[in-house]
């Protein structure tokens, strides 16, 4: 999977060794006190199909006042799979900011 991804990640043994090392040692612990900290304007955005939805969501309550979007028909790659949808959230969020440099 990963050498299909056209990133270069996981064309060596090594590098397929480390990219697994790298999830199966990842810290999953919740960290809502972390993001009850966050206190920029934040934009949590996730595809539609992607498996982690629901904590994606649940994450985005934690930050106060994030901006939670759902990019319809996408997966985990959302921003590749759909990138004009992607893209558009992500420019209305940066404008309704004042970051849309306009």
């Amino acid at each position: 999977m990963m050498a299909a991804t056209g990133t270069g990640l996981g064309r060596t043994t090594d590098e397929r060794v480390r990219a697994i090392a790298v999830l199966r040692d990842w810290d999953q612990r919740t960290r809502k006190a972390d993001l009850a900290k966050i206190d920029v304007p934040t934009l949590v955005i996730v595809g539609e199909h992607e498996p982690a939805l629901e904590g994606a969501r649940e994450w985005a309550g934690w930050i106060p006042g994030a901006r939670f979007v759902v990019v319809p028909g996408a997966h985990h790659a959302a921003h590749r799979e759909a990138a004009p949808a992607w893209n558009a959230a992500i420019q209305r969020f940066l404008d309704e900011n004042g970051l849309g440099g306009k």
